[in-house]
C-alpha cells in the first residue's frame, strides 16, 4: 500500500466468506464495517459477500458491494463446509479472502481470519457447559480455529488479550497478526449527562441498569439477578433490564426462575430477549448504568467496558461507579462477579454483595489486617475470617 490512501498502485478485488454469519454481533459487526466502509482508499475495487440469503438481504447497497449467494449456503453446516472446501476457491479467482467469522474450510491463499469467540480458548469457560453438545462445538470449534490462524496469511484479535491467550496455545504462529477493537456504532454514541443525584432515586424511580449480551453460562445472567434483588431487598432503589437472547436452556430457566421468583410482577428485573439493533440502542439510551458480568476473559471485559465510554449508559468505568451511588444504603456498583450476592456472613454490612481486596484503595489505619474495602457501602468492613 502506497503512504498516500488515496492512491493505491495494486487494485484488488476482496471475497468475504459470510456463510456461518446469521446474527448476533457477527452479523451486526459485518453490517457495520460494509457501512462505513471505503475499499478504493485502500486499493479495493470490488467487495464479493457470500452467504445465506437472508444475510445477503440485510447488506447494504454499494456501488462495489455484489451479494454472492448459493444453494448450499442456506442448507446444513456439512454442505456448507463442502461449499467452502470445493466451490468457494474457484469463487475467489485471485482476490483476497476474508472470514470474519473466524473459521473457514477454504484452502484458498491469501486469506485473512477473525479472532471474535475466545470460549473455545478458555478452558475453564468450556468447562461450564458439561457433557453437552455445545462443550462438543466449542471443542471442535478450538481445532478449527486453531488450524485456521496457523495456516492464515493474516489474523485479526479484537484485543491483547486474545492475542496473547491465542497465540500461547497455537502450534505456531500465524504469518501475521494484527489487532483492531471494534469501534462503536454511532447510533450508540452519545454526550455524556448529568447523573441524578441519590436524593432523587427511589424504588418508584430506580437507578436504571442494563446488561445487554447473550444468556449463556459464562455470562451470569442468574448471578446478577440475585444481586440485584439482594440490593433492592435492602432498599437500593435500583432496576435492571437484560437485553439478549438465549442459546442455552439450562441458563435460560435460571434466569427465567430468577424472574418468576424475585419480580413475577416485572417491577425492577425484566428481560427483553433478542432484540434488533435499532432497539438496543434505544435500550442503551434509557439506561444509566450498565453491568457486563461475563467470566470469559477479566482482562477483555475490562477493555470493553473501557471502549464503551461513549456508549450513552455511561461516560466511563469510573462513572458508572459514580451513577450508581444510593442515599439509602452507600451503594456504587453493580459490577459484581459473578458469586451469590446473597452469601451472608458475620460482619459485613447490609446490602454487600462480596469481599475484595482494595484496588488502589487503602483502608483506615485502624482498620484490622484482614480488613476488606466493600464496594457496595465504600467503606472498609472486617473480614469474615476476623468475625467470631
Amino acid at each position: 500500500r502506497s503512504d498516500d490512501p488515496g492512491r493505491c498502485p495494486r487494485r484488488m478485488r476482496l471475497v468475504i466468506d459470510a456463510s456461518n454469519l446469521r446474527a448476533g454481533g457477527g452479523l451486526t459487526h459485518l453490517l457495520s464495517l460494509l457501512t462505513a466502509a471505503s475499499p478504493g482508499r485502500h486499493g479495493i475495487d470490488a467487495v464479493d459477500v457470500w452467504s445465506a440469503r437472508a444475510t445477503l438481504d440485510r447488506l447494504p447497497s454499494r456501488p462495489w458491494l455484489t451479494a454472492r449467494h448459493h444453494p448450499a449456503l442456506d442448507r446444513s453446516l456439512p454442505e456448507r463446509l463442502w461449499w467452502q472446501r470445493v466451490e468457494l476457491p474457484r469463487r475467489v479467482a485471485g482476490g483476497l479472502l476474508f472470514a470474519p467469522g473466524g473459521a473457514t474450510a477454504s484452502p484458498v491463499r491469501p486469506r485473512v481470519v477473525m479472532c471474535r469467540n475466545m470460549l473455545p480458548f478458555e478452558a475453564a469457560e468450556r468447562a461450564r457447559f458439561g457433557r453437552s453438545a455445545t462443550r462438543a462445538r466449542l471443542e471442535l470449534l478450538r481445532v478449527a480455529q486453531s488450524w485456521q490462524f496457523t495456516g492464515a496469511d493474516g489474523v485479526i484479535f479484537l484485543t491483547r488479550y486474545a492475542r496473547d491467550q491465542v497465540l500461547a496455545q497455537l502450534a505456531r504462529p500465524p504469518r501475521r497478526h494484527t489487532i483492531i477493537p471494534h469501534g462503536v456504532d454511532p447510533s450508540m454514541r452519545r454526550a455524556p449527562r448529568a447523573q441524578r443525584p441519590p436524593g432523587e432515586l427511589s424504588l418508584a424511580d430506580p437507578l436504571r441498569l442494563l446488561y445487554v449480551s447473550t444468556v449463556s453460562p459464562y455470562k451470569h445472567f442468574a448471578a446478577v439477578a440475585d444481586a440485584v434483588h439482594t440490593l433492592r431487598s435492602s432498599g437500593v432503589p435500583i432496576a435492571m433490564e437484560f437485553v439478549g437472547p438465549s442459546d442455552d436452556p439450562a441458563s435460560e430457566r435460571a434466569l427465567t426462575g430468577r424472574l418468576a421468583k424475585y419480580d413475577p410482577a416485572g417491577e425492577y428485573l425484566t428481560w427483553r430477549g433478542g432484540l434488533p439493533h435499532a432497539e438496543v440502542a434505544a435500550s442503551y439510551r434509557r439506561a444509566e448504568a450498565f453491568v457486563y458480568a461475563s467470566s470469559c476473559g477479566s482482562r477483555r471485559s475490562r477493555r470493553r467496558c473501557r471502549a464503551a465510554s461513549s456508549s450513552p449508559s455511561t461516560s466511563s468505568c469510573r462513572s458508572t461507579a459514580r451513577a450508581a451511588r444510593s442515599t439509602t444504603s452507600g451503594w456504587r456498583r453493580c459490577t459484581t462477579t459473578p458469586t451469590a450476592a446473597s452469601r451472608s456472613s458475620a460482619g459485613r454490612p447490609p446490602g454487600c454483595p462480596r469481599w475484595r481486596r482494595s484496588r488502589g484503595r487503602t483502608t483506615p489505619r485502624s482498620a484490622s489486617r484482614s480488613a476488606r474495602w466493600c464496594p457496595v457501602t465504600g467503606r472498609s468492613c472486617a473480614s469474615p475470617r476476623s468475625t467470631t
